[in-house]
């Protein structure tokens, strides 16, 4: 018996319908990943399923109580709380409801990564039925059984997760392809032929040159059966070409397009530094005496465990550290509060990009925010105004980035884009995120924030990984460790920390 039921679900925004839904039903013990691109309506539909907004069409029945954990809200600039550990507090008010049915609304944002496995290790465990919405593939894949495609208004359910799903669904854009080819493949011949067997037909209409008027009468008259049947054939040809099964042009994914450049390359040794800062909310000390100096071209993420201070770092660093005069930093925030929730999308850009209108509505085509130009911000979903406060710094003259968790809230294919633009980019970034596929792609040193101090490691992920496991390593261990550390550094082209 199912615990939850709709049928007919219809969503409008304004003339747009954001999806319909003919029929949905959710089972005790049933494990569902929402999926789809930012703006595809997810958050919506979970918040239709937990009542929290109005049904305005269709019919929804509920038989067993409701948990939501809806998306997580930044801190106010007041607040002691990070963004993570308001997260993880939030999910367990949520667990202790123990409701037959839960509904998770990106559970792993902001959240470090001890806390990103606390995630996987509860949602696994949970007993009741789970429906999540992640742009966590690795999360889907563990947690999910069931997944619910959200697209172009429709929804798609599949069995399996989300892996599944994606080669299922690469499977059929294949095929989709294979039969469109085909079609016009044989449309192609079979047109062509008759258009040959036309001119064919054409050609015995006329009579050979120097032929007088009564031979030519006689060449008419035994050339009308052949010609007759020529043309016939012809178009029975045309027939068959349009009685073909039409096979319409397969829909493309939209491809994320992103470039990111500077006319003002910063030309010194260091693009930022700052020195001997200690930081603190009341008696609270989260960093002593920490210095931070960031190489012209380096790309530096800041690590460290829920509440360490991360994001105050970040704001500190703008607010006191020292730049070069040619510096011009773009700064993305994980609240996006520069954004102007009551402004236009297209006019926000505008606001302080050097860009013509063309090329900043050419850089939200890119973004697959051609829909929202007209758009307030305040009307868009956590993922639009994500990709909106990038689209911001797209639109910018900036040589040196500071990023807050960047990718919360984005689909995997905007993240990816992200991922290809960053590492391309000639520029300096300094990056907060959880991301361990983005930070070992990304990352050619680390500042490490651990116990209230600072410590800048300069090598990637896997090199500082190594480098712990070392420290810890009994001493029949180290040498092979100390082997991988080498290796890790040489990948990124850094010197070696090992004499």
């Amino acid at each position: 018996m199912w615990i939850l039921q709709g049928t007919d679900l219809l969503v409008e925004l304004g003339e747009r319908t954001l999806f319909q839904i003919p029929r949905l039903e959710v089972f005790p013990g049933d494990r569902i990943g929402l999926v789809g691109p930012n703006g595809a309506g997810k958050t919506t539909l979970l918040n239709l399923l937990a009542g929290a907004i109005p049904l305005e069409h269709g019919t929804l029945r509920r038989e067993a109580s409701v948990g939501y954990l809806k998306q997580a809200v930044p801190p106010s600039p007041k607040e002691t709380l990070s963004g993570g550990e308001r997260a993880k507090a939030a999910l367990k008010e949520v667990l202790a409801q123990n409701a037959p049915l839960l509904l998770a609304d990106e559970p792993t944002n902001n959240l470090d990564v001890e806390g990103i496995q606390w995630v996987y290790q509860t949602l696994e465990a949970y007993s009741g039925a789970v429906i999540l919405v992640s742009h966590d593939r690795g999360l889907l894949d563990a947690v999910c059984s069931t997944i619910w495609a959200l697209e172009e208004g429709q929804m798609r359910v599949f069995p399996g997760n989300y892996s599944q799903w994606e080669k299922q669904r690469q499977r059929e854009r294949d095929f989709a392809w294979f039969e469109y080819t085909q079609y016009q493949a044989q449309r192609s011949r079979l047109e062509q032929e008759a258009q040959r067997l036309s001119q064919q037909a054409h050609s015995m209409r006329k009579a050979p040159k120097r032929m007088g008027n009564s031979e030519a009468r006689l060449h008419k008259g035994t050339r009308t059966i052949p010609q007759g049947t020529v043309a016939r054939r012809a178009a029975t040809l045309l027939k068959k070409a349009e009685l073909l099964e039409v096979k319409e042009r397969p829909s493309q994914p939209h491809t994320i397009k992103m470039s990111l450049g500077s006319a003002h390359p910063l030309r010194g040794k260091y693009a930022a530094r700052l020195q001997a800062l200690t930081l603190g909310f009341g008696e609270r000390i989260l960093l002593k005496e920490a210095s931070l100096t960031l190489p012209v071209g380096s790309r530096t993420v800041l690590m460290g465990k829920n509440g360490c201070g991360k994001t105050t770092l970040l704001k500190a660093f703008m607010e006191r550290g020292t730049f070069p005069q040619e510096a011009r930093i773009g700064y993305f925030s994980q609240g996006q509060e520069g954004l102007p929730f009551s402004s236009r999308l297209l006019d926000t850009l505008k606001e302080d990009s050097p860009l013509p209108e063309s090329q900043l509505r050419c850089i939200l085509a890119n973004l697959g925010l051609t829909a929202q130009i007209g758009q307030s911000i305040s009307s868009l979903s956590g993922g639009e105004r994500a990709k909106a406060a990038f689209a911001k710094l797209l639109a910018s003259d900036c040589n040196l980035l500071i990023l807050d968790e960047p990718t919360n809230h984005m689909d995997l294919e905007t993240v990816a884009a992200m991922e290809q633009l960053l590492q391309c980019w000639e520029g300096t970034l300094l990056m907060v995120t959880h991301d361990r596929w983005l930070t070992k792609r990304l990352a050619t040193r680390l500042a490490v924030i651990e116990d209230q101090r600072l410590t800048v490691f300069e090598g990637g992920l896997d090199a500082w990984e190594a480098h712990q496991q070392a420290q810890q390593a009994p001493s029949g261990e180290l040498e092979s460790l100390m082997e991988q550390m080498r290796r890790a550094a040489e990948a990124f082209q850094q010197p070696s920390i090992l004499p």
